[in-house]
């Protein structure tokens, strides 16, 4: 649904477009390295509480990115 909402952002199809690309090769990376990440945390803690309130923490710092998409706002 986040993907169908980009436009919102966007001044015209072409910056639409471009933003979309960004958001899919972030999304895309981030969800490629993702388990190798857990696992990685998972290994070096033995801990899944940890490596969830690593998880945690990185969710809430990217939190605040939020605030900034409102309506009528162009970010492309």
């Amino acid at each position: 649904m986040t993907l169908g909402l980009l436009s919102e952002y966007s001044s015209n199809a072409q910056s639409a477009a471009r933003l979309t690309a960004m958001a899919f090769f972030v999304t895309y990376t981030t969800a490629a390295v993702g388990p190798f990440l857990a696992g990685f945390l998972l290994d070096l803690f033995d801990s899944w509480s940890m490596v969830f309130a690593i998880l945690g923490c990185v969710a809430l710092v990217q939190l605040p990115t939020v605030y900034w998409l409102k309506r009528g706002v162009h970010v492309a």
